[in-house]
């Protein structure tokens, strides 16, 4: 006894071929739509499917296709009933089915239908003609035609339009997705529809979204408010509308914001690095200053007594300590980008070179690989300033790898069309790029996003400032350069720099 399904959403097709394969001594099962019709194989393994091909709820293209992905599928055979075999070429083969039959007049679809059935026994020996049955008995129509026209068309806009656009039902499983949709999802459209909708998120965001499509259900009308929420590493805005046709179930449009987010929190950022940069300039000034009348105060001191007074070791070590303090405003000035000394035109690759020779005495465990353009423009800049920023980076690369490692170094000639970055908009010049990776611990997001701010470090008590990074921050940006960096836990850090080039 041959198992059969039968999907197809006009009663009388369901009713007539039911009876009709029943009475050739075959089990038979309905559905009204492809989503029906994946509930019923969950636990029906038929050996022949009969699939409209236009219907609602994932029509039958589709359908074959999520079918001929499940491997208990394999060898059932899937034969299309279709409505329109005369206005269009149906090309069943390419979505999977074995055969093909139009729609017609009950007696001679029964002639084919039981030929299908024969056929279907020795399918392997076959080879697919591609041809549609019973097409000789039907005619063109002019109105289905003009329909088929306009749903072309719009499959068309809404294979275009960039945001994610899905239709769930009003169990919330998913019955169409757009290519915007399926590509923000990651997952592929076969995967994707009968799915349930909420499953696409996870925690929190699951909820929220859980509590959106409830408060929908005592809508008639679209939500005012989006719902933020992250898919695939992706931030989106979700909103939703009811399906108003007289079906339960909603439209689901994202809009995909993880730029537009990248950049206000960037934004704010920068603001807030602004800020704290004025106001450390203005302390160190300040402290400066102080600093100077307590150097000044402990000179005179010390020119009026000799180097066995009981005070002069303590006015030596106030004198230290002063000097110390100095190195730190110093690293202020240079964050809240103040205090340049001594600006020339230089060759970066010259620096570089002494600066990492200090790294390969201290750091006999790593390894460094240089990779210096022979012909690197000149920068015009303070020394100081720029063998700061080097020596900050070359320390940290080595404090993230305590067990040693691999330093690339890389300098090159790049214009600011070259430069494709998200963090900053480039001005038009020539620059000169520094780049600065290490095979080190890396840095999660949070760190990520704290590195450049005074202050801040993941060092322990009493090795590390936190001004190191922000001020080479502040140099890098008062020479009208950039800094950047790329880092993922476990796989090491890359920090990018780019210099006027003159």
């Amino acid at each position: 006894m041959q198992k059969i399904l039968v999907v197809d959403n006009h009663p009388l097709i369901l009713e007539f071929l039911a009876k009709l394969l029943a009475g050739e001594d075959c089990q038979v099962k309905t559905a009204k739509n492809g989503l029906e019709a994946l509930d019923v194989l969950s636990q029906y393994h038929p050996d022949i499917i009969f699939i409209d091909l236009i219907m609602p709820n994932i029509d039958g293209q589709t359908l074959c296709r999520i079918i001929r992905r499940k491997p208990q599928f394999k060898k059932t055979y899937l034969v299309i009933l279709s409505a329109i075999a005369v206005e269009t070429k149906v090309d069943f083969i390419s979505f999977g089915a074995d055969a093909c039959i139009a729609k017609g007049p009950f007696a001679k679809m029964k002639k084919h239908i039981l030929d299908v059935l024969s056929e279907a026994n020795v399918i392997s020996s076959k080879k697919r003609s591609g041809n549609v049955r019973g097409i000789e008995d039907l005619y063109a129509r002019e109105i289905t035609s003009e329909l088929l026209s306009i749903k072309r068309h719009f499959e068309v806009v809404l294979k275009s339009i960039t945001e994610g656009i899905m239709e769930i039902t009003d169990n919330n499983r998913i019955i169409f997705a757009n290519p915007a949709a399926i590509s923000l999802c990651g997952i592929s459209e076969e995967e994707l529809l009968a799915s349930d909708f909420r499953e696409l998120f996870n925690g929190g965001d699951r909820r929220r979204i859980g509590i959106l499509l409830e408060r929908l259900k005592d809508h008639s009308s679209s939500l005012n408010e989006g719902v933020e929420a992250v898919i695939n590493d992706r931030e989106l805005e979700i909103r939703v509308s009811p399906v108003n046709n007289g079906k339960k179930g909603a439209i689901v449009v994202f809009i995909d914001i993880t730029e537009r987010n990248y950049w206000h929190a960037h934004l704010r950022q920068r603001e807030k690095m602004e800020s704290v940069g004025t106001l450390a300039a203005g302390m160190a000034h300040d402290f400066n200053n102080l600093l100077m009348g307590i150097k000044g105060n402990t000179s005179l001191l010390l020119m009026e007594m000799t180097s066995d007074h009981p005070h002069y070791k303590r006015l030596r070590s106030i004198e230290k300590q002063v000097a110390s303090s100095a190195s730190l405003i110093k690293q202020l000035l240079g964050y809240a980008r103040q205090g340049r000394d001594e600006v020339i035109f230089m060759n970066l690759n010259r620096l570089i070179g002494e600066t990492s020779e200090v790294m390969a005495r201290t750091r006999r465990d790593i390894t460094i690989h240089m990779e210096l353009a022979a012909d690197l423009r000149n920068i015009e800049a303070d020394v100081g300033q720029i063998e700061q920023v080097l020596l900050n980076l070359l320390i940290n690369a080595g404090d993230a790898m305590p067990q040693g490692g691999d330093l690339f170094l890389k300098t090159a000639n790049v214009s600011n069309l070259e430069i494709q970055s998200k963090v900053f908009k480039v001005k038009a010049n020539a620059y000169i790029m520094l780049i600065v990776t290490d095979t080190g611990i890396g840095m999660d997001k949070k760190t990520r996003e704290r590195i450049f701010e005074p202050f801040f470090t993941t060092k322990e008590m009493g090795r590390g400032t936190g001004l190191g990074l922000a001020s080479a921050y502040g140099i890098i940006k008062g020479h009208g350069g950039y800094i950047e960096v790329e880092s993922e836990q476990g796989k090491g850090t890359s920090f990018r720099i780019y210099l006027p080039a003159k």
